[in-house]
Formats: structure tokens, C-alpha cells, sequence
């Protein structure tokens, strides 16, 4: 499989969320990195969706799955449905053996096999680049499992979305006001239309937007 990302250089840690455009195979991504700090726990349920797949790393040398845990639940407690979830342990060319390394996997399988939305465990090394080609084929066939691909998409939806693009080039956030404009130039005049499509944009990371009438729709960040 191909894999692309659309961002060069290399970094020790995420602080908040960067996001890239990741290409495996045929399937393009939008990849958001979220920082495990826990400085940044408090806002990143703000971000989760339920029209996403959630690959959560840990080092596979670490005996402690309670961070690992916490993100599993968070991800469940923050979307109305449960989203796939895959456990990816790094590190995996610090493992002496690979007898050793698929014992350490199972221990995680075993786990977490109660928690019916972690539908993959595997281990990785991105020094070596061990187990990176089954990652891929993992994602890709748990992205095909959970129909997250090949559903229709309303042509108006898509020409929003492009507009709101258009408009964060010039700055990160709009007003409702400019948004319901944005979407009436895209076909969608209805409010109860403009509703759906602004809730779809945010399901699927393009737009963020939280039901408050304090606050208009915010452009994902930079």
C-alpha cells in the first residue's frame, strides 16, 4: 500500500491537534493527531466524532494500559455511537523477539476484548518500519467494515465545504450568520437543511461547530 502524508519533517511530540491529509492505498485521509498530554485532555472531546476511525498508540514496552483505557472510554462517551477503534503499540523494534512481541499483543487483545469498538491490535516500529504495512490493511479494511466509505454525499454538501474552505483561508472562524449565506449559495435554503449539512461538515472534521447560540461554526484549526 502507498502511504502519504502531506507534511514533512519529523517531531518528538504533538502539542494539541495537528492535522494532515494521509493517503493509504486509495483511500484519502484527514489525520488528526491528537497531543497526549494530559494538558490537552480537557478539549480534545471537543474534536471527537463519531464518522471516524481512532487509532490510539501506546509503547508497547509499557505495562500501563490506563491511558490507553482512558482514551477507549473517552472515545465511546463521546460519540453517540461507538466508532472503531485500533491499538497500535510502538516501539515494536525494541522487542527482543517476535515470540515475545506477539505475546505482549495478546496481552493487550486480552485486555481489552470486552470493549466491542477496539477492533484491531497490533504493534508497529517506525524506525525499522515493522508492522506499518499491516497497519494500513487493518485501517483500510476496518474503514471498509464500518461503511465510513461509499456512502452518497449531496453535491451541496461538497460545494459548502469548499466555500467554508475558501473562507479560512482568510481567517479561522465565521459567524452562523455567514454560514447559513455560504450555504444558500450552495443550493441548501432551508434552514432545517442547512442544519444537516452544518452537522454532517462537523462529523466528518471539515467544520467545528457545537450547539450554542453563543458561538457561530468554526473552521478546523491551523
Amino acid at each position: 500500500d502507498v502511504v502519504k502524508v502531506d507534511q514533512a519533517g519529523d517531531t518528538l511530540s504533538t502539542e494539541g491537534i495537528d492535522i494532515s491529509n494521509l493517503l493509504v492505498g486509495s483511500v484519502n485521509f484527514s489525520a488528526w493527531d491528537f497531543g497526549g498530554q494530559e494538558v490537552f485532555y480537557p478539549t480534545h472531546t471537543f474534536f471527537l466524532t463519531k464518522k471516524a476511525v481512532y487509532l490510539v498508540l501506546f509503547n508497547i514496552l509499557d505495562d500501563d494500559f490506563s491511558r490507553v483505557e482512558y482514551w477507549v472510554r473517552l472515545i465511546k462517551a463521546s460519540t453517540e455511537h461507538a466508532p472503531p477503534v485500533l491499538l497500535v503499540g510502538t516501539h515494536a523494534d525494541l522487542i527482543s523477539s517476535d515470540d515475545t512481541l506477539r505475546s505482549r499483543v495478546q496481552v493487550v487483545r486480552d485486555r481489552f476484548s470486552s470493549h466491542r469498538n477496539v477492533q484491531c491490535v497490533t504493534a508497529v516500529s517506525t524506525a525499522t518500519s515493522y508492522g506499518i504495512a499491516d497497519l494500513c490493511n487493518n485501517l483500510l479494511r476496518v474503514v471498509r467494515d464500518s461503511r465510513l466509505l461509499g456512502s452518497k454525499v449531496a453535491g451541496s454538501y461538497l460545494l459548502l465545504e469548499r466555500q467554508l474552505e475558501f473562507l479560512r483561508q482568510r481567517r479561522p472562524t465565521i459567524s452562523y450568520t455567514e454560514f447559513t449565506d455560504a450555504a444558500a449559495k450552495a443550493g441548501l435554503e432551508k434552514p432545517k437543511n442547512q442544519d444537516s449539512a452544518l452537522k454532517f461538515l462537523h462529523d466528518v472534521g471539515a467544520v467545528l461547530h457545537f450547539d450554542d447560540s453563543r458561538s457561530g461554526p468554526r473552521e478546523k484549526p491551523q
